[in-house]
C-alpha cells in the first residue's frame, strides 16, 4: 500500500493580512529550495536532534540558532542574545526568519520578526501538535520577564505556516495529549 502525502492549503485573514497554511507532509523537503542566504533559522534542538537528514539543508545553512525549547529560553533576558546573534549574520528587512519547533520557538521567532528592523517576515513549521493545532493559528506571541510569565507579546501572523504530520511521529504521548486536549476544548468552546 502506497503512502498517502496529505497536501491541502487554507487562508487566514489576519489585521496584517491573509497568509497561509499549507497541511504538507513534504514540506520538510523544500529546504533544499530554499534561498537560505535571506534565511534566518530558529531551530528546537531537539528536532534537529531527531531528524537531521531532513533538515541537513537547514542545519548547515550559515544562520541557524539552535535553542532547547524552554520557558526560560523565551524571556526578555534571553532575547539580547538572539538579537546579537541574527544583527552578526547581517539580518536585513528583506530577509526572513524561520521557526522549527512549538510554540516555545514560535513565541521566540514571532516576537523577533515584529521587532527587528521594525518587523521582517517570519514563517512557521510547527512541530507539536498543540503547536500545529493551536498556537500557529492565533498569530500571538509572548514573552517572559524575569518571573511573570507571557508579559509582554505581539499579534504578527507569519507570511506562511507548514503543516507536516510526519513531526508527529516522534512526539511522546503525554504532547500527544496536550494537542487533542486542547483540540477538545476550542470544539467545546466553539
Amino acid at each position: 500500500m502506497e503512502d498517502s502525502l496529505v497536501s491541502e492549503r487554507m487562508e487566514i485573514k489576519s489585521h496584517k493580512g491573509i497568509y497561509s497554511v499549507e497541511f504538507d507532509d513534504a514540506c520538510i523537503e523544500r529546504f533544499a529550495e530554499w534561498d537560505i542566504d535571506t534565511t534566518h533559522f530558529i531551530v528546537d534542538r531537539k528536532v534537529a536532534q531527531l531528524y537531521p537528514e531532513q533538515l541537513q539543508h537547514v542545519l548547515g545553512s550559515s544562520s541557524v540558532l539552535l535553542l532547547d525549547a524552554l520557558e526560560a529560553n523565551k524571556s526578555l533576558e534571553k532575547l539580547p542574545g538572539y538579537v546579537e546573534f541574527l544583527v552578526d549574520k547581517r539580518i536585513r528587512r528583506n530577509h526572513t526568519l524561520v521557526a522549527i519547533g512549538g510554540g516555545i520557538m514560535q513565541d521566540i521567532t514571532s516576537f523577533l520578526a515584529a521587532t527587528m528592523l521594525r518587523g521582517v517576515e517570519w514563517i512557521f513549521f510547527p512541530t507539536t501538535l498543540l503547536s500545529q493545532a493551536d498556537s500557529c493559528i492565533g498569530s500571538k506571541s509572548s514573552i517572559n520577564c524575569h518571573d511573570t510569565k507571557n508579559i509582554i507579546g505581539t499579534f504578527n501572523p507569519p507570511k506562511q505556516i507548514f503543516l507536516s504530520t510526519n513531526f508527529l511521529n516522534s512526539l511522546e504521548q503525554k504532547e500527544l495529549k496536550s494537542g487533542v486536549g486542547e483540540m477538545l476544548k476550542v470544539h467545546a468552546i466553539a
